[in-house]
This record gives C-alpha cells, sequence and structure tokens, in this order.
C-alpha cells in the first residue's frame, strides 16, 4: 500500500477532549484525516445518538490546533448544509443509508456543486447494484471527488465477522468504477479489535487505496462499537507494520482477474463444505434406514443432468464428470466412516 489515505477516529465524538486528544495523537502518527461520528444511526431508539452540531464544532477546533482534516457521516440533507457550514473536509455516506436510493438521492440533491470528497460506503446489504447506483446519483448531481469504503455486508448465520467481506461483491465494484478511489473499512468488517489488523492487511493485499480504522483514548468505554475500536497503541503498531510492508498499489485489470478468480475459488471450497455437511446428514439417514451408501443409479442420474449443464454452458464432460467422480469419492468416504462410528457405538465389544 504505497501512500495510502489513512483515515482514523472515534467511532462517535463523545466530548470535546476526546476529540482533540484524538486529534493530537493522529498528528503524531501522521495520520492526515480524524474521522468521528457526530449522527449516529442506531438500530433501535434509546441508545446514543450523537451531539450533532455540537460535535461538528468539536472537530473544528481539532482541526484549527492540531491542523488534521475533519470527516463525518452524512444521512440527511439537513447534515450535508452543516458540514457545509462548517467547512467539514469530507464526508462520507453510511452503509443503511447506502441501501435507500431515496435517501441518497436527497443526499445526492443536497450536494449539487459540493466541492468535497465524498465516499460511499457498500450497502449493509449484498447488493452490488444499490452501490453503484449510490454512487451513479453523486455523480449525476455533480460532486466531483466520489470514493468507495468496504465495509463488509449483513448476511444471515453465524460469521467469524461482524460484517463478512464478501470480497467478490467488491471485485466486481472495482471492475465496474475502476477510477474510483476504493478504501478499506476493517473496523466494522472485524467487529472485533483482534480481527482489525488481519483484515487491513487483506486490504494490502488487494491494492486499496486506504483504510478507515476506529480508535479511541480508551476503547472499554466508548458509547458506541466498543469492541472494535482501537487503543493509540494498537493503532500506532498497526500502521508501523503497514508502513514496513508498502509496495506496489497499482490496481491492474490482470491483479483485479486474479482476485476475482480467488475469491470464486474461496466460494467454490466454502459450497464443498456444505455439500460435505449435508453428505454427512445423508449419512446418518442411510445408516438408521439401513441403506447402502452407494447408489451407482442415482450418481449416473446426476451426472446426466450434469452432461444436459455441459451442452448450454460449454464446458467439457470429461472435465465435469472427473470433478463429480472425485466428489462422489469423498462423499461415500465420508459416509462410510459415518457407519463405522455408528456400528462401533451400536456393538462397543466389537471395537
Amino acid at each position: 500500500m504505497s501512500s495510502p489515505l489513512i483515515i482514523c477516529g472515534p467511532c462517535s465524538a463523545e466530548s470535546q477532549q476526546q476529540v482533540l486528544t484524538t486529534a493530537q495523537h493522529l498528528i503524531k502518527m501522521q495520520v492526515p484525516v480524524l474521522r468521528a461520528g457526530v449522527w449516529k444511526p442506531r438500530t433501535t431508539p434509546g441508545h446514543f445518538e450523537g451531539y450533532g452540531e455540537q460535535a461538528l464544532q468539536w472537530l473544528v477546533k481539532a482541526r484549527e490546533q492540531t491542523g488534521i482534516r475533519i470527516a463525518t457521516e452524512v444521512a440527511l440533507p439537513e447534515h450535508v448544509t452543516m458540514c457545509r457550514q462548517y467547512d467539514v473536509d469530507m464526508v462520507w455516506i453510511g452503509a443503511r443509508t447506502t441501501a435507500a436510493p431515496f435517501a441518497v438521492q436527497q443526499l445526492a440533491n443536497a450536494m449539487r456543486g459540493y466541492d468535497k470528497p465524498v465516499m460511499v460506503k457498500n450497502p449493509i446489504n449484498p447488493d452490488l447494484n444499490l452501490w453503484l447506483g449510490a454512487v451513479e446519483r453523486l455523480q449525476q448531481a455533480g460532486v466531483n471527488v466520489v470514493a468507495a469504503i468496504h465495509r463488509g455486508f449483513s448476511v444471515n448465520g453465524d460469521t467469524h465477522y461482524r460484517y463478512p467481506p464478501l470480497w467478490q461483491i467488491a471485485t466486481a465494484f472495482r471492475q465496474a468504477m475502476p477510477q474510483l478511489l476504493m478504501l478499506g473499512d476493517p473496523s466494522h468488517m472485524a467487529g472485533r479489535q483482534r480481527l482489525v489488523g488481519t483484515i487491513t492487511q487483506q486490504f494490502v493485499k488487494r491494492h486499496y487505496d486506504g483504510v478507515m480504522i476506529e480508535c479511541h483514548p480508551q476503547p472499554a468505554t466508548a458509547l458506541t462499537d466498543a469492541q472494535q475500536q482501537l487503543s493509540f497503541r494498537q493503532l500506532n503498531t498497526l500502521l508501523q507494520t503497514l508502513k514496513a510492508g508498502t509496495g506496489d498499489t497499482s490496481g491492474t485489470q490482470l491483479e483485479l482477474l486474479r482476485q476475482r478468480i480467488d475469491d470464486i475459488d474461496d466460494r467454490l471450497l466454502t459450497l464443498l463444505q456444505e455439500r460435505m455437511q449435508t453428505v454427512e446428514q445423508l449419512g446418518h439417514y442411510k445408516a438408521a434406514h439401513s441403506m447402502p451408501i452407494a447408489q451407482p443409479e442415482r450418481f449416473q442420474a446426476m451426472l446426466k443432468q450434469r452432461y444436459n449443464w455441459c451442452c448450454t454452458h460449454g464446458m467439457q464432460r470429461q472435465f465435469v464428470r472427473q470433478l463429480f467422480q472425485l466428489i462422489q469419492e469423498e462423499s461415500i468416504r465420508r459416509q462410510q466412516l459415518l457407519n463405522a462410528d455408528t456400528v462401533s457405538d451400536k456393538h462397543p465389544e466389537k471395537q
């Protein structure tokens, strides 16, 4: 990551002292942009929702004292008006807002003639077109400097991350809009301090143009997203690691295509894992009903269906047969292991 754009700061601006202290530490770490939410869109009412204009004044004071640039999230046209009034250096549109085209259009209308950078986070739901559409609305309104922020997506089920990256969507976005800067938001993806560094390194590997990382003077006491905010010491260590690993960040078409292949391979492996889990469930059912594991007729019927698919999608039948033969062999092996375990459980004297 060569000369990346580094944006850091607390999830929320909680006090003037917190904002000033953060700005002073970031300047020492050579971080050029301080981020802080002053309007906080919360999932349910009754929680801390930011200090609004008062918090903007804290950010402006931090800029006056340290020279750091300031950035915050906007969700309503009146937020844009206020950011213009205080000459905020850059703003971003959050994931929940990006998912609502009417809301984005209202912001775009309010930003006509806006000469500050506007960053657009991916929508909270995994929808590439919503993300692209939000950028297009801003561009049509005459916003000259638009960037994208990849912050992860909300998906069903338990996941390793708070908001899984779904890299394939970000790769497709970059291919559709290669002229835009792409930043990563490892804090929201991770949801936990210990994962922020790992995800940041993924952004470096994928030649992102910068990162937005949340930090706090005392993360444990943060009013919002306490678990994902780094201490200043943790942030400094991470930034030093990034500097040590700087290199060519040119997102060439070749690199994007390779990343897309990597993303597809990851999905293939995930699907294979899901298939094998289903195979094991099938194995339990067969064992409980004394059914044979191998069923050649079923396998041949499945192959015939796949051959028909090959005819319409331009794939070689021999390749598909070899692929499914390997999958079938692994499926039988797993069921045989399950069957052996079942027999051992029923007849422990045979062990």
